[in-house]
């Protein structure tokens, strides 16, 4: 579709109300490519007639976006004369190929077209405005859409809501009320408004200065709406959580029981933040198993609702992370069945409620590899890694955090907080290889950490922006020689090798790592220099796997390593936990909260058990 312009080059003088109204204006669409524009010229509304040397060549375009920014439009994109059978030569009617750059954002803007002969005299049309549409949200625009000053503003206020953690229901009201607060706010606020209103219709410049006074103005009453409101949501936090956890999209029906008031009271009121601080969620070893379980029976009966509450409590102590420290499922269930019990955890802990940052780590029951039938069948009756990957989100990304590739492994900054948080696979084993008898190689409780992850883990994770920063870490199945375990030293292949790489992280020197002990497990030429980044902080090794609360600062040289112990409680004809169940030992994990200033850790415990420090 081509369409038509008639331009006077004769400077009338006319206001920038009428501007809007004159029938000689354009429209275009953000992201049109080229756009064909004929331009009827006339002299006095008089059709020119280049009599005086001028030829059907426009010059191009010169057009204004705001005080800063312009739109230009060359000579160089194809301009030509258009004649029909009505016209006459010479009468001043040219097309115009508009390119892509006219079009880079929406809004009005305005400009002129001028002629030139081949001696460079030059006749300018008065200015013609242009309507530029928002265009397809799918299409690729290299300038991002144009926005007022209002728009921005009220992006501004839109992010605080999306950064706050709330029900999305109960801030429809609030930003009602908000709104409500504004407009009682009196003279500031409304000669403000009064004032854009009037010149965008004169179509006047709001300026930055005015600009930062309404994002002042608009600043303060959302932060007296955000006070009020963090107030009354953090009331009785204990029933409000019993509110939530009623909600159909948490995807499970039991509310938080009485006999956990206190200990969630504990875990979410009074917790310490800003930057000098940086709080953990953790929960290790719930062993959910689908196959016969329900919310009142069942070998790890109420795991999932432990999951539910782990996640729920974050809503409220606003912890920076959380995490699931392995064995988060049972794997003694059919294969088929294992992905979906991973997934149906991963979705109690990512509710529509929780927007702290998630990851699981993969425990020695997650993949299956313990299920009484697999052993020495075929691989195929376990999760291989992608199956692990599928169950955890690893794909995906969703929090931001650094792996390699989509691996089991990651890190996640807070660089307000200059904290990493480094995850690590302690199941990183062959899990396909099988011995002589056609038995599995490796069983159940085998750790390891393979060639590839210790070298990403040394050259990578450890690699931080200065040495101010702290590190971390966490994995399920810990070293054979912390907590004086019953496991032997060949149980966790490699061990040894990462407390060479973390001691070296720790003292700022470097460490070369050249092992063949274990062909499954061979480290050829792995090197790692921290000489230039200085004297690492490691703040604690947090791990699972043992059942139990334990801590070592033996292993480390002082660095604590902390073990949780299981969320689970069991029925089996090994371990019977089944009194616990319905009370406050019923369910167990923490709140890790570290004091990056002041290089203590407390743990804050929720259900059975108590709380627990360590200095670093």
């Amino acid at each position: 579709m081509i369409s038509t312009i008639t331009l006077d080059t004769y400077k009338q003088q006319i206001s920038s109300g009428d501007a809007f109204n004159l029938s000689d204006s354009f429209n275009g669409r953000v992201g049109d490519e080229q756009v064909p524009l004929v331009v009827h010229f006339k002299e006095r509304g008089l059709a020119q007639q280049f009599q005086d040397g001028l030829v059907p060549f426009l010059t191009g375009f010169v057009g204004s976006l705001d005080e800063n920014d312009q739109v230009t439009a060359e000579t160089g994109e194809a301009v030509s004369y258009v004649g029909t059978s009505d016209d006459i030569v010479g009468l001043g009617r040219v097309k115009m190929n508009l390119p892509g750059t006219m079009f880079p954002q929406e809004g009005y803007f305005y400009g002129f077209l001028g002629l030139q002969n081949a001696d460079g005299k030059r006749v300018t049309t008065f200015n013609v405005w242009f309507r530029v549409y928002n265009g397809n949200p799918d299409m690729f625009v290299n300038k991002a859409p144009f926005r007022t000053e209002l728009q921005k503003l009220l992006d501004a206020v839109q992010s605080l809501i999306d950064g706050a953690n709330g029900d999305l229901n109960t801030w429809k009201q609030k930003l009602t009320d908000l709104f409500t607060a504004l407009s009682a706010q009196g003279a500031d606020t409304a000669t403000l408004l009064t004032t854009l209103e009037t010149k965008i219709k004169q179509d006047g410049l709001f300026t930055q200065a005015e600009a930062n006074t309404l994002m002042q103005t608009l600043q303060s009453t959302v932060n007296n709406q955000l006070d009020e409101f963090q107030s009354q949501f953090n009331g009785p936090a204990f029933k409000e959580a019993q509110q939530a956890s009623l909600d159909t999209n948490m995807m499970y029906g039991e509310a938080l029981p009485p006999y956990f008031e206190n200990s969630f009271n504990h875990v979410t009121q009074g917790i310490p933040s800003g930057n000098d601080v940086i709080n953990i969620a953790t929960i290790a070893d719930a062993h959910w198993q689908e196959e016969g379980a329900t919310i009142f029976d069942g070998y790890t009966a109420k795991s999932l609702e432990h999951y539910q509450w782990c996640a729920l409590s974050t809503l409220y102590n606003h912890a920076d992370a959380l995490i699931a420290l392995g064995d988060n499922i049972n794997g003694d269930e059919p294969t088929g069945r294992l992905n979906m019990t991973l997934m149906h955890v991963r979705s109690m802990l990512q509710t529509k409620h929780v927007r702290t940052a998630m990851f699981m780590i993969r425990g020695n029951h997650d993949n299956g590899a313990g299920h009484q039938n697999t052993q020495g069948q075929s691989a195929d009756e376990v999760l291989d890694d992608d199956g692990i990957k599928n169950g955890f989100g690893t794909k995906l990304n969703y929090y931001d955090e650094v792996r390699d590739g989509d691996s089991l492994y990651f890190y996640k900054d807070f660089p307000d907080k200059k904290v990493r948080i480094i995850g690590l696979d302690s199941t990183d084993i062959p899990l396909e290889k099988k011995d002589s008898n056609g038995n599995y190689a490796y069983d159940t409780n085998t750790a390891g950490f393979r060639a590839q992850q210790l070298n990403w883990f040394a050259n990578k994770a450890l690699m931080l922006p200065n040495n101010t920063w702290q590190v971390i870490v966490f994995f399920h199945i810990p070293f054979p020689n912390a907590f004086g375990q019953w496991a032997e030293d060949n149980s966790f292949k490699n061990y040894h090798n990462a407390i060479a790489i973390l001691n070296a992280f720790k003292n700022g020197t470097s460490v070369n790592i050249n092992d063949t002990s274990n062909p499954d497990f061979t480290i050829s030429g792995l090197q790692a220099d921290y000489s230039k980044q200085g004297k690492g902080t490691l703040i604690a090794v947090v791990n699972g796997h043992l059942h139990r609360d334990d801590q070592d600062t033996s292993v480390l040289n002082g660095t604590p390593i902390i073990e949780v112990t299981t969320s689970a409680s069991f029925v089996s004809s090994i371990v019977n936990d089944s009194k616990q169940r319905n009370t406050n030992d019923e369910d167990a994990w923490d709140l890790i909260s570290v004091d990056t200033k002041g290089h203590k850790i407390h743990c804050y415990r929720f259900g059975r058990g108590s709380d627990r420090d360590f200095t670093y």
